[in-house]
Formats: C-alpha cells, sequence, structure tokens
C-alpha cells in the first residue's frame, strides 16, 4: 500500500487527486485488502462526481 500511497501523491501536480481524498482512501482502506482500496476509490469519484454535476451547489 505505502507504494501506492506514493505514487499516486506523485500525481498530484499532474491533476490527479487531491490530498483530502488520497488521506479518506488511505483511511478507509483495509491493509493488505484490494477490494477495500477499490471500494474506498469508488466512493471518492462518486463524490466527486456529485459535487462537479453542480446538485451541491447552494446559494
Amino acid at each position: 500500500m505505502d507504494f501506492q500511497l506514493m505514487c499516486t501523491l506523485a500525481t498530484m501536480s499532474e491533476g490527479g487527486a487531491e490530498i483530502g481524498e488520497i488521506l479518506q482512501v488511505v483511511q478507509n482502506t483495509e491493509d493488505g485488502n484490494i477490494y477495500s482500496f477499490a471500494n474506498a476509490w469508488s466512493k471518492i469519484a462518486e463524490t466527486v462526481e456529485y459535487c462537479e454535476s453542480g446538485t451541491a451547489r447552494t446559494k
């Protein structure tokens, strides 16, 4: 997991995930469980899509 975390952090400057998103994925990933890693990223993607759709905007 540490290697993947480092790779993901390295892509931030190229339009990759934000640091908060990455840390949330780390927090929601069970060590050694690739499925929990994938599920955590899926949840982040759903959140980003929801926010970018404009439905989350308030006055």
